[in-house]
């Protein structure tokens, strides 16, 4: 299909396509695994979540502008926190292994508060892009319930904690977080193509 795609689009989506696949690759693989070190995070987000969504808006469009790159960003965010979960529940696990990871790096605590922070700012910069006309104004609405579920799961995963013992209901949690932010947005889209 990847090929079929850059077939149709040009070289470019290959380039990038590959570069996504090593980034796969070094994330668990290589002499020093990206998810070993405190980059796992920066990585995974920027690539699963960051160039993905520019890539899927350059291979429909077969452009790319400011506000397409910005729209990318919310996205990086809450996947870069999805990683920050797992490696904030797994701390104990991943230091007794020789791992490096962010979490370790800032404490569980520390690891913590980055996910609530990735959070935060993803909602935040997405409602912004509604309220600056990046994205449709009345986007901020389905944003801003799903923000308010959100909220929710952010609760319960701080009253369960973050360890190996509460990663399943936590992890759980942060993909509905996931979720919501993604229904939200792509039916806010879809709804301002039917009617533009």
């Amino acid at each position: 299909l990847g090929a079929l795609i850059g077939y149709l689009v040009g070289i470019e989506i290959i380039i990038v396509g590959a570069a996504c696949m090593a980034v796969g690759f070094l994330y668990n693989g290589g002499p020093l695994p990206l998810s070993r070190t405190p980059l796992g995070e920066l990585f995974a987000g920027g690539f699963l979540g960051f160039v993905l969504v520019t890539l899927s808006y350059y291979v429909h469009t077969r452009s790319l502008d400011p506000g397409a790159v910005l729209i990318g960003l919310p996205s990086f965010l809450l996947v870069a926190s999805i990683l920050t979960v797992n490696n904030t529940c797994d701390l104990d696990g991943d230091r007794a292994a020789g791992r490096w990871t962010l979490s370790i790096v800032l404490g569980r605590r520390g690891g913590e508060l980055v996910v609530y922070l990735l959070g935060a700012a993803g909602f935040g910069l997405a409602l912004a892009l509604g309220a600056v006309g990046v994205l449709p104004r009345w986007t901020m609405v389905p944003l801003a319930v799903a923000a308010i579920l959100a909220a929710r799961e952010y609760r319960g995963m701080h009253r369960r904690g973050y360890s190996h013992e509460t990663k399943g209901p936590s992890m759980g949690s942060i993909s509905r977080v996931f979720l919501l932010y993604t229904v939200a947005m792509v039916s806010s889209l879809a709804i301002s193509l039917i009617f533009s």
